[in-house]
């Protein structure tokens, strides 16, 4: 999957993205999650300052969904956004134990921000900041308590094939030099255990 950046420019562009971003612009550099109005995620990304105006970048799955959100919701503002990616560089998925998602990866249309763990959530989202697009419903499941699953990884002897199993779905998986065979996937918050496949394998929060 290739790598976006996205140049944003105009003298309404800060306060416009900060109508669309799970995080404060106030307090760049930052990383950001865009949400749905139904709260589920629709892209993830990283916001900075440069000497023309303001940079996004992200893969290229998830600054799709933020130019096209430019496109659709900017109406009087004065707001700009121009790509100056380089198309060849592409977006490689971290190493599982750092905890880093991948969108389009580690996530699926149904996926929300807190699902993917407690290191993401500091990380991309703000509490107290204005209103943004899906900000009713993620704060209301924030003030309620946790998701009900959470992204996790998968400490095993063998290697767990990513897909769709009963109640649980691994995402990816590779051999750690570290920790040898492990996955990413979305459990059941609170287990500690899990057979997939016949694979036994022990739950632990990302990162590592």
């Amino acid at each position: 999957m290739l790598w976006m950046e996205l140049l944003f420019t105009g003298a309404d562009h800060l306060e416009w993205l900060q109508g669309q971003i799970t995080n404060d612009v106030r307090q760049l550099p930052c990383r950001f999650g865009i949400c749905n109005p139904n709260g589920t995620l629709a892209g993830l990304g990283e916001l900075k300052q440069s000497d023309q105006g303001t940079l996004a970048s992200g893969n290229e799955l998830s600054m799709l969904a933020l130019e096209d959100r430019v496109k659709t919701h900017v109406i009087l503002e004065d707001v700009s956004a121009v790509r100056i990616a380089n198309a060849e560089q592409a977006d490689l998925p971290m190493p599982i134990e750092l905890g880093i998602p991948m969108f389009g990866v580690d996530t699926g249309p149904r996926t929300l921000l807190l699902e993917l763990g407690n290191q993401i959530v500091a990380n991309h989202l703000s509490t107290t900041k204005g209103c943004y697009v899906g900000q009713e419903i993620l704060h209301r499941i924030h003030a309620r308590g946790e998701t009900k699953t959470v992204w996790s990884g998968l400490l095993s002897e063998e290697v767990i094939e990513p897909g769709h199993y009963e109640g649980i779905w691994v995402t990816r998986a590779e051999v750690s030099p570290w920790h040898g065979p492990i996955a990413a996937a979305f459990v059941q918050r609170g287990l500690e255990e899990v057979v997939i496949g016949g694979i036994s394998a022990r739950v632990v929060e990302l990162p590592l």
